[in-house]
């Protein structure tokens, strides 16, 4: 039987009348010199009756409080010890320091008497609670160590709030309990989940028993551990935050961290560091240990530039709407669940979607025929020609995107990028208001397969969750908790993702602050996963299905099987069975090129993946804009084979490229 640290069970045996529950909530009473329990009826005589109160603390250990008129009101502990381990040193020593107190009363028992024995009483309970918590967490359960905790802090001066505390598997937990963030792997030293009970009726059934799992050891099930608790709130904390205290307060309601840091003063960041010698003090919760914060308030500037962008989309809207619906539709046709590919561009970009468009052709008839659900939103009218010529649907409103820049932007986060993710914003916005759900990728995605397949198999459960995304990689406070990557995510369109959507529109001037929508959706996720229940999911950096920067600059042995299969599918055909480490075939739907600083760096490591298929003659960036002597059509720009040029030795590649310099200056040996 699973011990927790239940307060003690109190079992009364009553001679003189009166239920456990009345003695226990009331004491005891006096009447005419009689002992009976506050709410019965009947009466004990002066003859010999008298009121037994057994204490039954588990483990064989038992006391016995009996307080009788035969001896003029004196009362007498008793304890049935027939367990001699070590756990009773506790409860001793709590006993016997109630009951000198107890016994310097001898008088007979008048009401005055009586009060002043249940006052006692009511202490030896408490003190018998406590021993017996004490006891119970110095005994080790089955498989564990015994580890002792503060239980006098769990049943005395917390227990309107918190009782008991247990553990059980981080692996099973989080496998039952899904709060959309990806979850990484436990290990020794985060192998367990801490559940901290605040109500004894939440307590697990008493019948419960351990079980042995492969890393957390004996403990008891998920399912028994919150088998009676009615509502359960999940605090995720970093497994690497040194130096760190939770404080759990019993008080009104909060749904939100308050973090409080040792943090000098100072506005800019050189001027804030750590430090030990000064008082904790409220910062925001992206604060970091450098005295960077990851979340900055918006300058009255950066939000009057937004009103002014905003203001020409929403006055233009319903004319937008009104232009787009018909496209929309059409696009949506194609599949027969209500769904569009979205993918925004400009011409600074327009290779790198170029690419996508070639590289989907030839991978096959799958692919091909799936670049009907793709809708372009091409920020120039420049991008809107090439779509067209390339034979994808496009469309373009100066209305909406004439302030977005045409030039790609330099690196992730300047101020074109910035704008660019305006844009973003924009178009996921108007195809939500259309009713449609919406596949969101970013130019540097290609794909293997139709990734609409996946989210609309009906065993999915992906069918479960409004809103799907890329795992990012990064652990960084500035993605917590999501590390949503907002370049390839899936939207279900209902009331809740609607308004997302539409609080996102409004965040521009953060976004513009940021410099990125990624940090700015995330917070929002969570805001609104808490306070409507909106279903995130984000996968896994470890997926295999839908790999990205991560897995290309983290994963190299991930990426050399991934890097086999292309090489067997061009050299041979049908590739031959490649399985990864867990045993499942390396044959994603997507990659992302993610985590890669700009656009010249996504097009390299593309070439020596043999992910290229886009014809230099059809290089838009080296052509620009006016070029009238290159004919933008698959026929002209699409190669059937991949395009392979080695750039880095330390980079993943198709083909050996040891004799390529170094990407970086660590000059890392070759990936090969």
């Amino acid at each position: 039987m699973h011990q927790l640290d239940y307060p003690c069970d109190c079992n009364v045996n009553c001679n003189g009348g009166g239920s456990k529950s009345e003695l226990l909530r009331g004491g005891l009473s006096s009447s005419s010199g009689s002992s009976r329990s506050s709410s019965s009826n009947n009466s004990s005589s002066s003859s010999g009756k008298n009121v037994n109160i057994n204490i039954d603390l588990g483990n064989n250990d038992n006391i016995n409080i009996a307080i009788s008129n035969k001896d003029n009101g004196k009362v007498s502990i008793d304890k049935d010890n027939s367990n001699n381990d070590n756990s009773n040193n506790n409860i001793n020593n709590g006993i016997t320091s109630v009951s000198r107190s107890l016994e310097k009363t001898s008088a007979p028992l008048s009401a005055a008497t009586v009060a002043e024995h249940n006052l006692e009483i009511e202490k030896l309970k408490q003190q018998l609670k406590m021993a017996q918590n004490d006891a119970s967490q110095l005994k080790p359960k089955k498989g564990q160590k015994a580890e002792p905790h503060h239980r006098e802090a769990f049943t005395r001066n917390t227990r309107d709030f918190l009782m008991a505390l247990d553990y059980v598997d981080r692996d099973e937990f989080g496998e039952t309990f899904d709060t959309g963030g990806p979850f990484d792997l436990s290990w020794d030293g985060n192998n367990r989940v801490a559940i901290l009970y605040s109500d004894g009726r939440a307590f697990p059934p008493r019948n419960a028993t351990t079980k042995k799992y492969p890393k957390s050891g004996e403990v008891l099930s998920v399912a028994d551990a919150t088998k009676n608790c009615i509502n359960m709130h999940v605090v995720m904390t970093s497994d690497s935050r040194k130096n760190q205290c939770i404080a759990i307060v019993g008080q009104y309601e909060g749904f939100h961290l308050q973090k409080f840091m040792r943090m000098t003063e100072g506005e800019r960041i050189g001027e804030r560091n750590s430090d030990l010698s000064v008082p904790l003090r409220l910062v925001n919760r992206g604060m970091q240990l450098n005295g960077e914060r990851s979340h900055v308030l918006p300058e009255a500037k950066k939000t009057t530039a937004f009103w002014k962008l905003l203001t020409p989309y929403l006055d233009s809207l319903s004319d937008v709407l009104k232009e787009l619906k018909p496209i929309a539709k059409s696009v949506a046709s194609h599949n027969q669940h209500n769904a569009i590919v979205v993918v925004v561009c400009n011409f600074g970009h327009a290779e790198m979607l170029l690419n996508f468009i070639c590289h989907a052709r030839a991978q096959g008839k799958e692919t091909l025929e799936a670049l009907d659900n793709v809708l372009v939103f091409a920020t120039d009218l420049e991008t809107h020609e090439l779509v067209t010529s390339m034979g994808l649907t496009s469309f373009y409103s100066e209305t909406v995107f004439g302030n977005t820049p045409s030039e790609a932007a330099q690196e992730y986060g300047d101020e074109r990028y910035s704008r660019i993710m305006l844009s973003k914003v924009y178009c996921v916005h108007l195809v939500s208001q259309l009713g449609y759900d919406l596949l969101f990728q970013d130019v540097d995605v290609i794909w293997y397969k139709d990734p609409l397949t996946w989210f609309h198999q009906e065993d999915s459960p992906s069918q479960k969750y409004d809103i799907i995304f890329q795992d990012d990689g990064a652990r960084t406070l500035f993605y917590a908790p999501y590390s949503a990557n907002t370049g390839f995510y899936y939207v279900r369109n209902n009331r809740r993702t609607q308004n997302f959507f539409n609080s996102l529109l409004m965040a521009g001037d953060q976004i513009l602050t940021a410099a990125s929508h990624q940090s700015v959706m995330i917070t929002l996720l969570a805001e609104q996963a808490s306070l409507y229940a909106l279903k995130v999911k984000t996968w896994n950096r470890r997926t295999t299905q839908f790999p990205g920067g991560h897995a290309f600059h983290k994963r190299p042995r991930f990426m050399k099987q991934l890097a086999n299969r292309r090489r067997e599918r061009w050299e041979l055909g049908e590739p031959s069975i490649i399985k990864n480490d867990g045993g499942a075939f390396v044959h994603p739907y997507v990659f992302h090129m993610s985590w890669t600083v700009n656009k010249d760096n996504k097009l390299k490591y593309f070439e020596q993946m043999g992910e290229w298929h886009l014809n230099h003659s059809c290089n838009s960036d080296k052509n620009g804009k006016n070029a009238t002597h290159v004919a933008y059509t698959p026929a002209n720009c699409c190669t059937a084979k991949p395009l392979v040029q080695c750039h880095y030795r330390d980079k993943a590649s198709i083909v050996p490229c040891r004799d390529a310099p170094p990407a970086t200056k660590e000059n890392l040996a070759s990936f090969w």
